[in-house]
């Protein structure tokens, strides 16, 4: 976050990320203390919006942060690069 924010200047409001994997460690749905999560909330936080792609761990997160509307979800890497 320290990277982005100086690359931006600050300025996140209205930017949008795309953010690839949000499970702790690869290959598992596990998101217990995965820094993705750290992550999403700092980008939305600062008026920033993520889409997210994880194929394991996506549907615990889905449940986890279903009302934060500046988070949204998509069926591939590809497709996380292309909406954001």
């Amino acid at each position: 976050m320290r990277k982005l924010k100086r690359y931006y200047d600050g300025e996140l409001s209205g930017k949008k990320f795309a953010l690839w994997g949000l499970a702790f460690k690869p290959d598992t749905d596990d998101i217990r203390e995965a820094p993705s999560l750290e992550i999403i909330a700092e980008l939305t936080a600062a008026g920033a919006s993520v889409v997210a792609f994880d194929p394991e761990a996506q549907a615990n997160v889905e449940r986890l942060l279903a009302d934060n509307k500046q988070l949204s979800f998509a069926d591939s890497a590809y497709d996380a690069f292309k909406r954001r």
